[in-house]
């Protein structure tokens, strides 16, 4: 089964990568990736990928039209989203996503969703951490509360619900329900 991450930080531009165009940058974060030094085992990753891996990656993501573009040209989204395109190069079953739309504008947050629930429905298993808990309502089929880094609940989010009494008897909100879970406390 193979798994990739794609990291919230802009780790992909380390070095001199922002100078590179987005086509070739993704897999370069590859061999950074697993490579802390660039060295001729990096190379040879990527060449391995062909283009058309890499084409059809930025064209899910909406920027095969900017693959020539140099990365640091690119917005804060355009990075997230080229950071998703690099954790699908090598179709991993499973994608762990460590909070992609922090910091992004409201349309680059929804192409992100729409990205992930294209993935969702070609089978593509979900690892997604965030504070954001619309975003966990919109693309969760399971939830994983935790709390100083325990798991303190699982479950779906009509079981989650359940176990809180909503205003005015309605269900109760995904924030409410990990607030009375976690507690109100601040966490410094």
């Amino acid at each position: 089964m193979a798994v990739d991450y794609a990291r919230h930080g802009i780790e992909l531009w380390r070095r001199s990568e922002s100078e590179l165009a987005a086509l070739f940058n993704a897999e370069l974060s590859r061999a950074v990736r697993y490579e802390p030094k660039h060295s001729e085992a990096a190379d040879k990753i990527i060449v391995a990928l062909d283009v058309a891996t890499k084409e059809k990656a930025l064209e899910l993501v909406e920027l095969a039209d900017r693959a020539r573009d140099a990365v640091k040209t690119f917005s804060g989204g355009m990075k997230r989203r080229l950071n998703l395109a690099a954790g699908l190069l090598h179709d991993p079953d499973i994608l762990l996503l460590d909070e992609p739309t922090v910091g992004v504008d409201p349309q680059s947050r929804n192409a992100i969703f729409e990205n992930l629930e294209t993935l969702k429905s070609r089978g593509k298993g979900l690892i997604y951490t965030t504070h954001y808990m619309e975003e966990v309502e919109r693309l969760a089929d399971r939830i994983v509360v935790m709390d100083h880094g325990k798991v303190i609940a699982e479950d779906t989010l009509d079981g989650l619900q359940s176990r809180v009494a909503g205003v005015g008897g309605g269900k109760a909100t995904l924030e409410s329900v990990f607030l009375t879970l976690t507690g109100r406390s601040l966490r410094d």
